[in-house]
């Protein structure tokens, strides 16, 4: 069976007018070391495919970052991997812009598996791009989170947010890295 999750934008598009354009999309959340310096908000002025997308901007310098999250139950991706992919782009991003998926366990503050692309970097001003994440998803998992993250300044969009189970075969993106240069070679 493979299951697929769309966060379809476009849906979200009538239900944030209702809220107010500054309002989270239902099931999204705002959040992050320093969410009072960020915004979410739907954005009809930067429609991608027809439609509004998810924005994520900041409000004031900031040493921390916010993000736009959103979690799931684990219960239908255990003891798979899954992929998290959406397209993004930034404007003026000074720090850092990324893509994150979070594996959680029962236990409050257990964290699985990880990968918040710290090694990939979306930084600068850039056109929508195709990003992903691939972590698997332990038998013990609760909760799996995932979103966009903005680290000091500027703004970012994200749009076709996809969550789904990938065959076996596909290369993990996050996690622990293998020790380097034990033979003292390098």
């Amino acid at each position: 069976m493979r299951l697929r999750r769309t966060t379809a934008l476009a849906w979200l598009v009538g239900a944030a007018a209702l809220a107010g354009a500054a309002d989270p999309p239902p099931g999204w959340m705002l959040k992050g070391s320093d969410p009072q310096s960020y915004e979410m908000s739907m954005d009809e002025a930067a429609p991608r495919d027809g439609h509004a997308t998810l924005s994520l901007r900041s409000l004031a310098p900031s040493q921390g970052f916010g993000t736009a999250m959103k979690m799931d139950p684990a219960a239908d991706f255990l003891g798979k991997k899954v992929r998290l992919s959406a397209v993004v782009k930034g404007e003026d991003v000074r720090g850092r812009a990324a893509l994150w998926l979070r594996v959680d366990g029962e236990e409050k503050g257990t964290m699985l598996a990880f990968d918040n692309m710290r090694d990939r970097p979306l930084t600068g001003t850039f056109d929508w791009t195709r990003h992903e994440i691939v972590l698997p998803v332990s038998s013990q998992a609760h909760r799996i989170a995932y979103g966009l993250l903005l680290g000091g300044e500027g703004r970012t969009w994200v749009d076709g947010v996809t969550l789904e189970i990938v065959p076996d075969d596909v290369p993990v993106t996050g996690g622990p890295k293998p020790p380097a240069n034990l033979g003292f070679e390098e």
